[in-house]
């Protein structure tokens, strides 16, 4: 990021080794060393903020296609990619990109672990019936 306070000095160091055209009183040009003054360095730090300063405070998406992605408060950041959870699972929103500001992220790849639903074929038992069987399963490792 530029910061004019601290580069103010490697501006005029950068600057001072060119030459410059200046029109004399009489309308001739001539060249001479450059001399950066205060206006110049001053004219120089601005034009550089203009092209480089984006208003935004972390996360936030950048781009003119920001208004389209995710609330970035509700991102999850890893090597293998940008993760939403939604509904109790991880969903992929894009590979990791450049476009999502960002000051967190793991410094692993994230691993969907999914336990199987409860679904039709259990039904038919108690809750009780389920949470003892589970159990009993943990306990000796059989499943009964």
């Amino acid at each position: 990021m530029f910061h004019p306070d601290k580069n103010r000095q490697r501006l005029y160091e950068y600057l001072e080794p060119f030459w410059i055209v200046v029109k004399k009183r009489n309308g001739e040009e001539e060249i001479i060393p450059c001399k950066p003054n205060r206006n110049d360095i001053e004219s120089i730090t601005d034009a550089i903020k203009g092209v480089t300063f984006e208003p935004v405070t972390a996360p936030a998406w950048i781009g003119p296609n920001a208004w389209a992605m995710p609330n970035p408060t509700e991102l999850i950041v890893a090597k293998n990619g940008i993760f939403q959870l939604e509904k109790e699972q991880l969903k992929k929103v894009s590979d990791p990109t450049p476009l999502l500001f960002t000051l967190n992220a793991l410094d692993y790849e994230m691993k969907q672990i999914v336990a199987p639903p409860l679904d039709g074929r259990v039904s038919w038992m108690t809750s009780s019936t389920v949470i003892s069987s589970r159990l009993n399963y943990c306990r000796n490792g059989s499943g009964m």
